[in-house]
């Protein structure tokens, strides 16, 4: 499947004359896992991850959990973990005290895999501006998300 997309993704960008070079060509065909199952139970994590019942975000969490295992440097599975923690917090389901924690653990552990996650480091701004109220460095995770990725509506918050 991976080098399906990684084919259709080189030609559109052959056909439309797009040029990429180095770190922006590499980010077109970059593969999150080479792990079939644990794509598939991220993606079925990020199914999970809009809901709001603690059963299926706690379920979301296994989804992710189970992804890091098949495949421990899968730095996406990581944001997915993250972002479940800190949905957990701004529903009330959580204490931040108990979900900030673990959301910023899991955010860390992305980054250290992948720095390049745009919405890593949005989601980290997030939790600098709600649970530590540390605008500075607020800022500069939302500045680091914007300029990784522009269009990253997370990065704007």
């Amino acid at each position: 499947m991976f080098a399906i997309q990684d084919e259709i993704s080189t030609a559109v960008s052959e056909e439309l004359k797009v040029k990429l070079l180095g770190e922006k060509k590499k980010r077109l065909v970059k593969r999150p896992t080479e792990d079939m199952e644990a794509y598939n139970l991220y993606l079925k994590g990020i199914s999970l991850r809009s809901k709001v019942h603690p059963g299926e975000l706690g379920e979301g969490i296994e989804c992710f959990q189970k992804a890091i295992e098949r495949d421990p440097n899968f730095a996406l599975a990581y944001v997915g973990m993250g972002s479940i923690y800190g949905r957990f917090a701004f529903l009330g389901l959580s204490s931040p005290d108990e979900v900030y924690p673990k959301a910023k653990d899991a955010l860390g552990k992305a980054l250290k895999l992948d720095d390049s996650l745009g919405e890593a480091h949005a989601l980290l701004g997030n939790i600098y501006a709600m649970y530590g109220w540390d605008w500075p460095a607020a800022e500069e995770a939302f500045k680091k998300a914007i300029a990784l990725n522009p269009g990253l509506d997370s990065g704007h918050a």
